[in-house]
């Protein structure tokens, strides 16, 4: 709209009209002029035109440099087959070519001002933020490679390259970036060819435009200035992305001479500088250039207008080869004719060395392998395929792979190809069937097949290992059928059987093994020292190096551990088994809590007649001698109230007869307790009977320190024979005091336990204690805590015995130095109720 204004407003201007207006009323003026005077003015006249013509002269030049540069640097931004961007430091879109625009799927003008990381694929994030971080941190250039995202949604792979521009105070402006899709190099090439054809047409229009402003000197200069800022603006934007392209980009003529060349080409082809490159012809260098010829390449492009993908050899300036693949378009001018050649280059070495490393594996590899496309055609195999399965490589080139597929699985086979297909990746096909393969020949065989995906410029491809299994699938049916058996052979032994390793790391268990360590929701057994106690866990460790250095274990006895936490005692046996399949302890376990079982009553027959025996022997020779005392006692009794004051000697006969009697009534229930008898239980009172044996004891507890502290609830009764129960109470108090000798305190307490409808009667003593490591064996006959001398050792056996007989329990806890406590639980008796 400027310049139309711009234009009318020249129209309107009339130069001659102005100047006549301007000396209308001076023509008096100049008639006053000498002809001297004429004649200078004329003169300048003439110099100002002239210097008019000059500047005009030189404008034209401008105009036509500025066509120039716009022509060459124009057509590489807009068009060329990478995508630019300029963003801003928070990652907004400012400027993008053509191209840009294409690889997203967006519209130039709806790319401005949009957040280029909307484009990005969400996995990707770090990698561009952190892309972008390093640019505006450093002033180098930096590569990254992200999943784009187009507007469709549709993916596509892009090699960024971009450098951050600094101003004076190496403050970070905006971020000029490359983008190159390496996933689809075709589509890049089709969007520069259609960004060239737009090109010719904008810079047509640009340069009417530029025709038209030379209309006026002044609008010329203004338009020139703009234009040279503006040219050197995009020189410098042109001259970065020229320079950073990672591809190389030529333009050439028809008769081979090289007119343009970016650095990555020029690096690509061992030059160092253009001039080098350019000092060379296409259509006769020798020794340098492609393994094509220059008549070839122009026959080929000048017949489709463009080469797409030719793949060739270029040998270097210093002779070395390398693989190229390259895309070029015919650049014509407006009569049709051809102005030169433009491409691009891309380096394929590495991918070519990839490609016949790739084969090598292949053909060296020990399995058959068999590459088929998205349709399942076979692409390659190698020779092991041919010898599995006698077919030569070029009767299978081609062909479906279901050839290679027994008739009756194609239809199934077709389906799961199809399914793979849909969910790529690498995994075996037909996990947990037999799978067959079919042989020229028409005879099947077993076989293992792994599946790779594998993607390729071609296309997706599926790489098949197989693998013939037939006498691994033998060998293993017959490994099968010897482990069933010998399985069957260890499940049915009552016997529990473990098999561990050299660690005590468990291998394999049998039932019986699970049924004893592994219940109560214990899943498995990880070691075999979950099983031992803790305090045979060294001298098991001992056995084992025994028996691994050659020794065999046979019948040992031991504890192990069950599920639930109980000890049980077994029989051990153990060897040790050294071969192919490696080093390992089969232990075979027998429960025997039966046989300990029946050895322990025999042990407990055995103590109970030789203390029957003793007691027999001991109320015999006792028996008389008591009833001797208690007779002399009576006579005293009766002799002595004749002795003035014999209060006091009084009070010892009762003493001493009240012992005697004691000692008689122990004699019986010894006797009892031996022949045990028929239970004769009456109701009698515990606190009663409690009393009456601390009333015993007194003469000694005063004699040795001891304080007596009762606490007795007078109301309990329970159903029992009181002299025997008395006796216990005796036993158990005697204990107690024996076990003070330097004084301590004695405590007795009586009470209810509700739930479980029991009385309690607790004995407590601060004396000495007893030792953990004999406390299990204080119930035992004839054990005894006591030096030679200090007793019988029948106490606690006696005691336990009698209280069971009763329906009750007995226990004691003690810690040495501080005391014992014996807890004893009878049954309570209730009046009403009838006795069972």
């Amino acid at each position: 709209m400027r310049k139309k204004q711009d234009q009318t407003k020249h129209k309107e201007y009339n130069p001659r009209k102005r100047a006549r207006s301007l000396l209308t009323g001076k023509s008096e003026k100049l008639d006053d002029l000498s002809n001297t005077d004429v004649k200078r003015l004329i003169h300048e006249l003439q110099v100002q035109q002239t210097e008019l013509e000059a500047q005009n002269e030189e404008l034209r030049r401008a105009q036509l440099e500025l066509q120039e540069s716009r022509n060459r640097y124009a057509d590489l931004y807009e068009f060329a087959p990478i995508g630019y961007f300029t963003l801003s430091e928070k990652g907004i879109i400012l400027e993008v070519n053509l191209t840009g625009a294409s690889l997203l799927g967006v519209e130039r003008n709806n790319l401005i001002r949009c957040a280029f990381s909307q484009y990005v694929d969400k996995e990707y994030y770090d990698v561009f933020y952190s892309c972008k971080r390093k640019l505006l941190e450093t002033t180098t250039r930096h590569i990254c490679e992200l999943r784009m995202l187009r507007k469709d949604q549709s993916k596509f792979y892009a090699r960024l390259e971009g450098k951050a521009m600094f101003d004076i105070g190496n403050n970070p402006g905006n971020i000029r970036v490359a983008m190159l899709d390496i996933t689809e190099q075709k589509r890049m090439e089709e969007a520069l060819l259609r960004a060239h054809s737009e090109l010719e047409l904008r810079v047509r229009e640009r340069t009417g435009e530029l025709t038209k402003a030379k209309q006026t000197l002044q609008s010329e200069f203004t338009e020139r200035r703009r234009a040279e800022k503006a040219l050197i603006e995009k020189e410098e934007q042109y001259g970065n992305l020229f320079n950073y392209v990672p591809l190389g980009l030529y333009r050439t003529t028809s008769d081979g001479s090289i007119i343009m060349a970016n650095p990555a080409l020029i690096q690509m082809l061992g030059c160092s500088s253009f001039e080098e490159l350019a000092s060379h012809n296409l259509e006769n260098s020798e020794g340098f250039g492609p393994s094509y010829t220059r008549s070839q390449f122009k026959e080929l492009i000048e017949k489709e207008g463009e080469i797409r993908g030719l793949e060739s050899e270029w040998t270097k300036l210093d002779g070395t080869v390398i693989f190229v693949r390259e895309n070029a378009r015919v650049a014509r001018g407006v009569d049709g004719g051809t102005l030169y050649y433009v491409g691009t280059v891309e380096d394929i070495t590495e991918r070519k060395r990839a490609e016949e490393s790739f084969q090598l594996v292949i053909e060296s590899a020990p399995n058959g392998i068999v590459v088929a496309n998205e349709r399942g055609e076979i692409v390659l195999v190698n020779s092991q395929t041919e010898k599995l399965f006698g077919y030569d490589r070029k009767e299978l080139l081609g062909q479906s792979v279901e050839i290679l597929v027994p008739e009756r699985f194609r239809r199934k086979h077709s389906e799961y190809r199809m399914g793979f297909h849909d969910a790529p990746s690498a995994r075996p096909m037909g996990t947990g069937r037999d799978l067959f393969a079919l042989r020229k020949d028409g005879s099947e065989f077993l076989v293992e097949i792994g599946l790779n995906p594998i993607q390729t410029a071609k296309g997706a491809l599926i790489l098949s290992s197989i693998v013939d299994i037939t006498e691994r699938k033998l060998a293993y049916e017959v490994q099968r059928e010897s482990e069933e058996r010998l399985k069957a052979i260890m499940d049915n032994t009552t016997d529990a059987i473990l098999v561990y390793d050299e660690h005590g790391r468990v291998i394999t268990v049998n039932k019986q093994s699970e049924r004893l360590f592994c219940g109560n929701g214990k899943k498995e057994l990880k070691t075999i020292w979950d099983i031992i106690p803790p305090e045979d866990k060294t001298s098991f460790s001992d056995k084992l190096k025994s028996v691994k250095e050659g020794s065999r274990l046979l019948d040992y006895d031991m504890e192990k551990i069950l599920a639930n936490g109980e000890r049980i005692p077994v029989s051990v046996g153990l060897v040790y088994v050294a071969d192919g399949d490696g080093s390992r302890f089969i232990e075979t376990i027998r429960d025997i809590r039966e046989r300990v079982g029946l050895r322990n009553k025999l042990i407990e027959l055995e103590k109970a007649q030789l203390i029957g025996r003793m007691a027999e022997g001991v109320a015999h020779h006792m028996g008389t001698p008591l009833a001797s005392m208690l007779l002399r006692v009576q006579m005293l009794k009766e002799d002595i109230l004749r002795v003035p004051e014999h209060e006091d000697l009084m009070e010892k006969l009762v003493s001493v007869e009240r012992q005697v009697f004691y000692g008689q009534k122990v004699m019986q229930r010894l006797l009892r307790f031996a022949a045990k008898p028929e239970k004769e239980g009456l109701p009698d009172n515990v606190s009663s009977l409690l009393e009456e044996a601390a009333e015993m004891i007194k003469p000694l507890l005063k004699r040795q320190g001891i304080k007596l502290k009762l606490s007795l609830d007078e109301n309990l009764t329970v159903l029992a024979d009181g002299n025997l129960l008395g006796l216990v109470f005796m036993d158990i108090m005697m204990n107690a005091v024996d076990a003070m000798p330097e004084g301590g305190k004695l405590s007795i307490s009586v009470s209810k336990r509700i739930p479980e409808e029991q009385i309690e009667v607790v004995v407590s003593d601060t004396g000495t204690g007893i030792s953990e490591d004999i406390i299990p064996f204080v119930f035992e006959p004839f054990f005894s805590t006591k030096p030679a001398g200090k007793g019988t050792g029948l106490g606690l056996s006696v005691a336990k015995r009698i209280i069971q007989d009763h329906g009750g329990e007995i226990n004691l806890e003690s810690t040495e130095g501080l005391g014992t406590i014996v807890w004893i639980r009878l049954p309570i008796h209730e009046e009403g109720k009838e006795v069972a």
